[in-house]
């Protein structure tokens, strides 16, 4: 048996916070859509700009959300 450092709790914390701040890649969008991944990324940065969604670098790649929950309904 291993020593319990991390909690159940704080584990599922952990996972509620990084889905929170989660992102979904340009390319998952454009594949889902069907469409050429450069025209979506330009599209969701534009988004971004105008402050319809989130957008942020995580490592080498764009990464979009909604600004909120509500967003997408």
């Amino acid at each position: 048996k291993f020593e319990t450092k991390y909690t159940d709790e704080r584990i599922l914390e952990a996972i509620w916070k990084c889905l929170e701040e989660a992102t979904v890649p340009a390319s998952d969008v454009a594949e889902e859509l069907g469409a050429n991944t450069e025209y979506i990324k330009t599209r969701l940065k534009d988004m971004e700009r105008r402050g319809v969604i989130k957008g942020r670098m995580k490592g080498r790649a764009w990464g979009f959300r909604p600004k909120n929950e509500n967003s997408c309904k």
